[in-house]
């Protein structure tokens, strides 16, 4: 190679290596894990407990009737439907697990307990549901499903979840705001929300840390 070949060769300028870097990140945050909350059912707080994980209600797949239930279905039916998938719902917002988990101290007749986990989740098992992957997986959602699932920052994880990924245990309660330093010197968060839209109370509540996996 020559002087004037030498001459022809484009050094790389901070600009390139700037969009290096920018590429890098976004595929470490793809191939990375990613913060998920979930407000969990008692008998998953009772498996938890014996640190086995959270089991999906249609297991093992492929070999059940129920692993051919589809993304769109899970979504459309939630927790009312008959027949369980192989899918878990999950949220990224940290409020909404909180605020729904809250709710269920004053409905003897739910099964969902008054925790919720935090989790770090691979990227590449989570589904974020909004109208690009409804359009780019063809899920078949309408407007109704897709404006709930994003009010509620859902996500759907293919499968049952090992203990490895659960981090973290918390406690909620509904309490009136002007209680809120009984708590300040404990592990302790407070959210403000509300659990629907149309619900015209906005719901006060403390998310007490109680266990670390």
């Amino acid at each position: 190679m020559n002087k004037k070949d030498y001459k022809s060769i484009k050094l790389p300028t901070n600009q390139d290596f700037l969009k290096i870097a920018t590429l890098q990140k976004k595929l470490n945050q793809q191939n990375g894990n990613i913060n998920v909350y979930r407000s969990i059912r008692i008998d998953e707080y009772n498996s938890l407990l014996n640190r086995q994980g959270i089991t999906s209600r249609c297991s093992p797949c492929p070999g059940e009737p129920c692993c051919n239930i589809t993304i769109s279905a899970h979504i459309n039916s939630g927790s009312r439907a008959v027949t369980k998938s192989r899918f878990i719902s999950a949220t990224l917002s940290e409020k909404i697990a909180a605020i729904w988990s809250s709710n269920s101290s004053g409905n003897p007749t739910a099964n969902y307990s008054t925790y919720y986990i935090k989790m770090e989740i691979p990227m590449n098992r989570i589904i974020k549901i909004n109208r690009q992957t409804n359009r780019q997986l063809n899920l078949g959602l309408g407007d109704t499903a897709l404006n709930a699932a994003k009010a509620s920052h859902e996500v759907i994880i293919d499968g049952d979840i090992d203990m490895s990924y659960v981090k973290e245990l918390y406690q909620t309660k509904q309490i009136p705001k002007k209680l809120q330093d009984e708590f300040k010197n404990k592990k302790c968060k407070f959210f403000t929300g509300k659990k629907r839209k149309v619900d015209v109370r906005e719901l006060f509540v403390v998310s007490c840390l109680i266990h670390t996996f």
